[in-house]
């Protein structure tokens, strides 16, 4: 259920020695990641404020879900925090941890600077020798937060508990701009190059069957197809010990031989019990990199992901099997 709030307003490093060496300086995020994450962050608030300003009756930032998820300030603190991600992706600087709450709190500082100067477009159109504080103006817009009715109209303002619908919408504001900064964070990198690095989807390995459905009471037909499942789930981790075999083995054309052969019947296993999903990760430089496997179980929403066991590759063969 979606419903809106309604707001009543009072009148590069290069590779050197170093690198060369096995040893290297991590790059830091820097001033560059700052602002470009701020750049984007007063590009988003300037668009709310001006949305706010050509419409009366939308109010981006009050979209609520279900009355208590924040989407609207989650979508803004999403595009506000994405130039942070841009620019670390751009320069192949590291997000870390200590980065994610800097972002926290350089998006909460936004949020509150964009209040700020809305109230300051307030006060400039209050009359003359009327006498408004910023912390008056704040209290007066949390207790003054309603939602909007079905017919258009201003619902009763909801008073102290305005409070918690404004925390929450600096709080979605917040988090949403970690969204990207937070992908990133998961991103495999490369420490040597100082790059992130690739993820090429590979193949389907079959390791499962078509499903069927057996009745309960059939207990005879449902023990075989678990044994049928069983032993499908062994031969597919025969192929996949198989694949890494050549892979180690630096025997490239034997590797896409295979991967070819998968490839072409992805569709089908795809509709398997179960599949495992091969993916190579490299680094597009020096082309360091391994193979993640992913046993895939399940159809639709009720797909489990159980990752295996990675296989490092010799440079030399990541180059024959990506060029």
């Amino acid at each position: 259920m979606a419903v809106q709030a309604a707001m009543v307003y009072p009148k590069k490093k290069e590779m050197n020695m170093n690198t060369l060496s096995g040893s290297y300086v991590e790059k830091r995020p820097g001033l560059l990641v700052i602002v470009g994450g701020l750049v984007t962050s007063a590009i988003s608030l300037s668009l709310v404020f001006v949305l706010d300003k050509l419409t009366d009756s939308f109010n981006i930032m009050g979209f609520y879900l279900n009355y208590v998820i924040p989407a609207g300030a989650l979508v803004i603190g999403l595009i506000a925090g994405s130039g942070y991600g841009a620019v670390s992706l751009w320069r192949g600087i590291k997000i870390s941890k200590g980065l994610l709450w800097v972002v926290m709190g350089l998006q909460l500082v936004a949020y509150f600077v964009a209040q700020y100067l809305e109230y300051l477009d307030v006060l400039a159109r209050l009359d003359d020798g009327v006498k408004l504080t910023f912390l008056q103006y704040y209290d007066f817009m949390a207790r003054a937060f309603a939602w909007k009715q079905e017919n258009g109209s201003v619902g009763t303002p909801l008073g102290l508990w305005g409070y918690a619908f404004r925390a929450l919408e600096a709080a979605g504001f917040a988090f949403g701009g970690l969204i990207v900064p937070v992908i990133l964070l998961k991103k495999p990198y490369c420490m040597q190059c100082q790059v992130y690095m690739k993820s090429r989807d590979l193949c389907l390995i079959p390791a499962g069957v078509q499903e069927k459905k057996i009745k309960k009471k059939d207990t005879e037909a449902q023990a075989a197809y678990e044994a049928e499942i069983k032993q499908a789930l062994t031969e597919g981790q025969n192929a996949l010990s198989q694949l890494q075999a050549h892979a180690q083995g630096w025997q490239a054309d034997e590797f896409k031989k295979i991967v070819k052969f998968l490839v072409d019947r992805n569709r089908t296993t795809g509709k398997l019990t179960g599949r495992i999903a091969m993916k190579l990760v490299f680094c597009r430089r020096c082309r360091d990199g391994y193979l993640a496997p992913v046993m895939l179980t399940g159809q639709g929403e009720a797909i489990a992901m159980t990752p295996l066991a990675t296989v490092k590759l010799d440079p030399q063969f990541v180059g024959q099997i990506t060029t």
